[in-house]
C-alpha cells in the first residue's frame, strides 16, 4: 500500500497533513498531482478512465527513463502490472 496503511480522505490529498506521504521524490509527487486531478472540482477532474491510464503510463514512462540511485527501489511487478489491468478493464 503506498500510503502505509494510513487513510487519506479524498478531499484532502494536497493537504499538508499528507505531505509526508508524497514526500519521498519524484515519483509520489507525479502520483499526488495525477490524484488530484482526479479528485477535484468537475470542470477540472478527469473525465476518462483513458485519461487516468494516460497519467499513470506517463508516470512509468518517467520512471523507466528516469536515471535513479541504484539505492532506490524500481516499481513492483504489481505495480507495473495495475496500468495494464486497468487498460483491459476500460478498453
Amino acid at each position: 500500500m503506498f500510503s502505509g496503511g494510513v487513510i487519506v480522505p479524498r478531499e484532502t490529498v494536497h493537504d499538508e497533513r499528507y505531505d509526508k506521504l508524497f514526500a519521498d521524490g519524484e515519483r509520489p509527487q507525479r502520483l499526488r498531482f495525477l490524484l488530484g486531478r482526479m479528485i477535484s472540482p468537475l470542470a477540472q477532474r478527469l473525465k476518462t478512465m483513458k485519461e487516468v491510464i494516460e497519467g499513470l503510463q506517463a508516470i512509468e514512462d518517467w520512471e523507466r527513463n528516469a536515471h535513479l540511485p541504484r539505492s532506490v527501489p524500481k516499481a513492483s511487478p504489481e505495480s507495473k502490472s495495475f496500468v495494464g489491468v486497468l487498460t483491459r478493464c476500460a478498453g
